[in-house]
């Protein structure tokens, strides 16, 4: 939907990414696009969502002044082969804090695919484009704006019926995301995009962990309830998925919880009353009126003949 060059801010002397569109419709739609892109990037100010400056005009041309990213998207993370577990667990946790945060605002971002997740060089994940999310409060008329808006392969079952969406819908959409990232497979792409929707509505995946065997089977349950078809049954919102991949990332890391503490407390206590009857057993014992004491080899120098 649009180009992004890199550019120089002169007067603050930073380094600056300019976004256009490839060309403007005759509707007007392109401009709509990116309007509601400035408005809905500029209220979200979160480490993990790229930072939209200002938008700009140049030849009657609206144009996106944003944050500039040093690495890739995720589609040529997806080319360079299945990821990692522990790479998987990291993208989930920090795609689920910044949808957490535009969710927070009312903003639904309706286009999570691989294009629209970024990796910098340091490693930190920037979610992209808010050009087609929409206000789940918002009053105003749907227009243009109202039509499927995404990427079919990606999209929710009820971003697909049209119904009203929240942010459940976004999590259906990073649980294809990651499943491709974990299998190398788009769980729902057919050869057309009217099978790829019936694929959508109606067909159940195969466990990830079935079609790569270094997957934990944990990881299966996640994400297979990121993609349930009705989403009273998906996880409620960002922050409920993303402690679940930090549970998991604290199991595969082997750090003790508060159980395995508590347990290892436990078998401290345990043996330190073992060792202390050990050695309260061997304690020099206290001899009474009957024990008897040998005594030999001795002179009497007492004069008293009992001693004899």
């Amino acid at each position: 939907m649009g180009v992004v060059y890199e550019a120089e801010d002169l007067k603050l002397q930073r380094g600056v990414a300019l976004k256009f569109l490839y060309e403007l419709k005759r509707d007007g739609q392109p401009i709509e696009r990116l309007q509601a892109e400035a408005r809905a990037a500029s209220r979200l100010n979160h480490p993990n969502i790229c930072t939209v400056y200002a938008i700009e005009e140049h030849q009657d041309q609206p144009v996106l002044v944003m944050e500039l990213l040093k690495g890739e998207d995720l589609r040529q993370r997806v080319k360079a082969g299945v990821a990692s577990t522990e790479e998987l667990i990291r993208i989930g946790m920090q795609a689920c804090d910044a949808l957490g945060a535009a969710h927070a605002k009312g903003i639904v971002h309706r286009d999570i695919k691989p294009a629209n997740i970024f990796i910098t060089n340091e490693g930190r994940l920037k979610l992209l484009d808010f050009g087609v999310a929409k206000w789940m409060q918002a009053t105003e008329p749907e227009g243009r704006l109202g039509k499927i808006a995404g990427t079919i392969v990606y999209m929710s079952p009820e971003q697909l019926r049209g119904d009203e969406i929240d942010g459940r819908s976004d999590l259906f959409s990073l649980g294809v995301v990651l499943y491709e990232l974990a299998t190398g497979i788009r769980p729902f792409e057919r050869s057309n995009a009217r099978l790829t929707m019936d694929a959508v509505l109606h067909d159940t995946i195969t466990p990830p962990s079935s079609v790569n065997r270094a997957l934990p089977s944990s990881l299966d349950r996640v994400i297979g309830r990121m993609l349930d078809k009705d989403r009273e049954r998906r996880y409620h919102s960002a922050a409920d998925v993303s402690k679940e991949f930090a549970l998991l990332a604290q199991r595969r890391s082997g750090a003790p919880g508060k159980w395995k503490m508590a347990g290892v407390a436990a078998t401290l206590l345990l043996v330190a009353g073992v060792s202390a009857t050990f050695f309260a057993r061997r304690a020099t014992p206290v001899l009474t009126v009957k024990d008897t004491i040998v005594l030999a080899e001795f002179v009497n120098k007492t004069g008293d003949p009992s001693f004899q």
